[in-house]
Protein backbone atom coordinates (compact mmCIF):
# COMPACT_ATOMS: atom_id res chain seq x y z
CA UNK A 1 0.00 0.00 0.00
CA UNK A 2 1.16 3.60 -0.61
CA UNK A 3 1.98 5.68 2.12
CA UNK A 4 0.20 8.36 0.09
CA UNK A 5 -2.62 6.00 1.04
CA UNK A 6 -1.91 6.00 5.06
CA UNK A 7 -1.42 9.74 5.33
CA UNK A 8 -4.41 10.36 3.29
CA UNK A 9 -7.06 9.91 6.55
CA UNK A 10 -4.45 12.37 8.45
CA UNK A 11 -4.62 14.75 5.92
CA UNK A 12 -8.50 15.04 6.06
CA UNK A 13 -8.21 15.64 9.50
CA UNK A 14 -5.25 18.01 9.08
CA UNK A 15 -6.70 20.55 6.62
CA UNK A 16 -9.27 22.46 8.72
CA UNK A 17 -6.31 22.80 11.85
CA UNK A 18 -3.89 24.03 8.91
CA UNK A 19 -6.47 26.80 8.14
CA UNK A 20 -6.06 27.59 11.91
CA UNK A 21 -2.59 28.01 12.01
CA UNK A 22 -2.24 24.60 13.96
CA UNK A 23 -0.22 23.07 11.47
CA UNK A 24 0.15 19.35 12.07
CA UNK A 25 0.82 18.98 15.42
CA UNK A 26 -2.49 20.28 16.30
CA UNK A 27 -4.47 17.94 14.27
CA UNK A 28 -2.38 14.98 15.40
CA UNK A 29 -2.95 16.28 19.27
CA UNK A 30 -6.96 16.59 18.03
CA UNK A 31 -6.98 13.27 16.32
CA UNK A 32 -5.58 11.57 19.73
CA UNK A 33 -8.29 13.32 21.62
CA UNK A 34 -11.44 12.08 20.01
CA UNK A 35 -9.81 8.48 19.84
CA UNK A 36 -9.00 9.09 24.00
CA UNK A 37 -12.51 10.02 24.71
CA UNK A 38 -13.95 7.27 22.61
CA UNK A 39 -11.58 4.48 23.82
CA UNK A 40 -12.03 2.69 27.05
CA UNK A 41 -10.19 2.75 30.44
CA UNK A 42 -6.96 0.75 29.95
CA UNK A 43 -4.01 -0.27 31.69
CA UNK A 44 -0.70 -0.46 29.52
CA UNK A 45 2.94 -1.07 30.66
CA UNK A 46 2.05 -3.00 33.59
CA UNK A 47 4.73 -4.83 35.27
CA UNK A 48 7.19 -5.36 38.75
CA UNK A 49 10.01 -2.75 38.94
CA UNK A 50 12.86 -1.96 41.04
CA UNK A 51 11.97 0.77 41.68
CA UNK A 52 9.70 3.58 41.86
CA UNK A 53 9.39 6.30 38.56
CA UNK A 54 9.52 9.46 39.07
CA UNK A 55 7.73 10.32 35.86
CA UNK A 56 5.96 8.33 33.60
CA UNK A 57 7.74 6.24 31.31
CA UNK A 58 10.76 6.34 34.20
CA UNK A 59 10.69 2.89 35.28
CA UNK A 60 13.34 0.07 35.64
CA UNK A 61 11.12 -3.23 34.73
CA UNK A 62 12.52 -6.08 37.10
CA UNK A 63 13.87 -9.06 35.64
CA UNK A 64 12.38 -11.48 37.75
CA UNK A 65 8.86 -12.13 39.35
CA UNK A 66 10.47 -14.18 42.78
CA UNK A 67 10.22 -12.07 45.91
CA UNK A 68 12.13 -12.73 49.21
CA UNK A 69 9.33 -13.67 52.05
CA UNK A 70 8.70 -9.91 53.01
CA UNK A 71 10.13 -8.02 50.22
CA UNK A 72 7.79 -5.43 48.86
CA UNK A 73 6.60 -5.67 45.55
CA UNK A 74 6.77 -2.33 43.28
CA UNK A 75 4.52 -2.28 40.44
CA UNK A 76 4.70 0.39 38.00
CA UNK A 77 1.34 0.76 35.40
CA UNK A 78 0.19 3.42 33.14
CA UNK A 79 -3.49 4.36 32.58
CA UNK A 80 -5.06 5.54 29.78
CA UNK A 81 -7.90 7.09 28.36
CA UNK A 82 -9.13 8.04 31.73
CA UNK A 83 -11.87 10.81 32.16
CA UNK A 84 -12.02 14.29 33.38
CA UNK A 85 -13.84 16.35 36.13
CA UNK A 86 -14.10 19.97 35.12
CA UNK A 87 -13.25 21.79 38.39
CA UNK A 88 -12.57 25.50 39.30
CA UNK A 89 -8.60 25.08 39.29
CA UNK A 90 -8.58 22.88 35.92
CA UNK A 91 -9.35 19.78 35.23
CA UNK A 92 -8.96 16.43 37.89
CA UNK A 93 -8.56 12.84 36.93
CA UNK A 94 -7.56 9.46 38.49
CA UNK A 95 -8.58 6.03 39.28
CA UNK A 96 -9.10 3.99 42.38
CA UNK A 97 -7.60 0.89 43.04
CA UNK A 98 -8.47 -2.62 44.30
CA UNK A 99 -6.49 -5.29 45.05
CA UNK A 100 -6.71 -9.12 45.30
CA UNK A 101 -3.70 -11.53 45.55
CA UNK A 102 -4.69 -14.72 44.61
CA UNK A 103 -3.00 -18.54 44.63
CA UNK A 104 -1.90 -19.99 41.76
CA UNK A 105 -5.39 -22.11 41.45
CA UNK A 106 -7.24 -18.99 41.09
CA UNK A 107 -8.25 -18.83 44.81
CA UNK A 108 -8.80 -15.14 46.66
CA UNK A 109 -6.69 -14.97 49.04
CA UNK A 110 -6.85 -11.17 49.87
CA UNK A 111 -8.71 -8.41 48.85
CA UNK A 112 -9.16 -4.90 49.02
CA UNK A 113 -11.26 -2.75 47.68
CA UNK A 114 -9.89 0.89 47.07
CA UNK A 115 -6.51 0.51 48.64
CA UNK A 116 -5.10 3.32 46.57
CA UNK A 117 -6.25 6.42 45.24
CA UNK A 118 -4.50 8.57 42.81
CA UNK A 119 -6.41 12.09 42.22
CA UNK A 120 -4.43 14.92 40.21
CA UNK A 121 -5.41 17.92 39.12
CA UNK A 122 -3.79 20.29 35.53
CA UNK A 123 -4.80 22.68 33.75
CA UNK A 124 -5.32 20.86 30.78
CA UNK A 125 -6.41 17.56 29.78
CA UNK A 126 -2.57 15.51 30.78
CA UNK A 127 -2.58 12.36 29.02
CA UNK A 128 0.70 10.81 31.09
CA UNK A 129 -0.28 9.76 34.36
CA UNK A 130 1.44 6.70 35.79
CA UNK A 131 1.00 4.50 38.59
CA UNK A 132 3.61 3.39 42.04
CA UNK A 133 2.19 0.66 43.62
CA UNK A 134 4.26 -1.10 46.79
CA UNK A 135 2.67 -4.04 48.00
CA UNK A 136 4.21 -4.95 51.58
CA UNK A 137 2.77 -8.75 51.58
CA UNK A 138 3.74 -10.41 54.97
CA UNK A 139 2.97 -13.47 55.50
CA UNK A 140 2.76 -15.26 52.34
CA UNK A 141 4.36 -18.89 52.79
CA UNK A 142 6.95 -19.70 49.74
CA UNK A 143 5.01 -20.23 45.99
CA UNK A 144 3.14 -18.73 43.29
CA UNK A 145 0.86 -16.07 43.46
CA UNK A 146 -1.14 -13.70 41.25
CA UNK A 147 -1.78 -9.91 41.90
CA UNK A 148 -4.75 -8.70 40.20
CA UNK A 149 -5.05 -4.77 40.47
CA UNK A 150 -8.27 -3.46 39.25
CA UNK A 151 -8.51 0.59 38.39
CA UNK A 152 -11.70 2.51 38.54
CA UNK A 153 -11.67 6.08 36.31
CA UNK A 154 -12.76 8.83 39.04
CA UNK A 155 -14.59 10.85 36.12
CA UNK A 156 -16.78 8.04 34.87
CA UNK A 157 -18.10 4.59 35.29
CA UNK A 158 -15.17 2.81 33.02
CA UNK A 159 -12.97 0.21 35.20
CA UNK A 160 -9.79 -1.62 33.69
CA UNK A 161 -7.60 -4.46 35.56
CA UNK A 162 -4.28 -6.47 35.11
CA UNK A 163 -2.62 -8.94 36.68
CA UNK A 164 0.98 -10.35 37.43
CA UNK A 165 2.46 -13.26 38.65
CA UNK A 166 5.16 -13.96 41.28
CA UNK A 167 6.47 -15.97 43.66
CA UNK A 168 7.71 -15.44 47.37
CA UNK A 169 10.42 -17.63 48.01
CA UNK A 170 12.10 -18.30 51.27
Amino acid sequence: MSKAYLIAPFLALAAPAFAQGDGFLGAARDAYSAAWDVSPLTIENAFFVTRPAEIAGDYEERTSSEFAAGEPLLIYAEPKAYGYLDTETGKEFGVVLDLEVLSSEGTSLLQQDEFQTIRLTSRSEVKEMFLNITLNLTGFTPGAYQVKIRAHDIASEEQAEFMLSFTVTS
